[in-house]
C-alpha cells in the first residue's frame, strides 16, 4: 500500500503518525520539505482528513506561490508558538492556511459574515449561506416554542426585506 511513497514516509504512514491520505500529496515534496511538513503535523496531530486538507493546502501553496513547503511552514510560526489548546491552534491553522490557498474565497466570507451580522437577525434565527460559495441557495432557521414567537420573528425579518437583499446580492 506504501511501496508508492518514499522510505522516510512510508515509515511514518506504518507508524500512523501521518494519514496515508496526507502521504499522498507530501510525496511530490523533497525530503527535506517532507520533513518538516512532517515534524508540523506531527506536533499539531489534527485528524486524519485535517492532515490530508493540510498537507494538500501546503502543496498547492507551494506551487502556486514558488515557496518551500518550509516557508510556508514558517509563516504559521506565530500559531504554532502561542500557548492554546490544539483544537484552537488546529483551526486557525487551517484559516490561516485556507486564506492564503482560497484569498478570493476568504475575502468574500468575510463580507457575507459581516453581511449576516449586519442583519441584526433576531437570536431565533440563523442564516446559512453556501459552504465554499457553491450555490446561491440560502437557509433560513427559525426557533420558536409557539406560534406568536413565529409571527414575531417573520414580522422582524419582513422589516429586513432590503437589507437581506443586499446579502443576497453578495453572492
Amino acid at each position: 500500500m506504501a511501496a508508492d511513497f518514499p522510505r522516510d514516509l512510508a515509515e511514518k504512514v506504518e507508524a500512523r503518525t501521518i494519514s496515508y491520505g496526507a502521504a499522498l500529496s507530501l510525496r511530490f515534496l523533497m525530503e527535506q520539505d517532507r520533513r518538516i511538513v512532517c515534524a508540523f503535523l506531527e506536533e499539531l496531530r489534527p485528524s486524519s482528513s485535517l492532515m490530508k486538507e493540510f498537507a494538500e493546502l501546503i502543496l498547492d501553496i507551494s506551487k502556486r506561490e514558488g515557496l518551500s513547503a518550509a516557508e510556508i511552514i514558517a509563516g504559521l510560526k506565530d500559531i504554532m508558538t502561542v500557548r492554546q489548546s490544539r483544537k484552537i491552534k488546529t483551526e486557525k491553522v487551517r484559516r490561516a492556511l485556507r486564506a492564503r490557498r482560497f484569498p478570493s474565497l476568504t475575502e468574500k466570507e468575510k463580507e457575507l459574515k459581516a453581511a449576516s451580522l449586519a442583519l441584526s437577525l433576531p437570536a431565533n434565527v440563523s442564516l446559512h449561506y453556501p459552504e465554499n460559495m457553491e450555490g446561491k441557495k440560502v437557509s433560513l432557521t427559525i426557533r420558536f416554542e409557539n406560534m406568536a414567537e413565529l409571527q414575531q420573528s417573520l414580522d422582524e425579518i419582513k422589516k429586513k426585506a432590503d437589507r437581506l437583499n443586499e446579502f443576497l446580492e453578495i453572492l
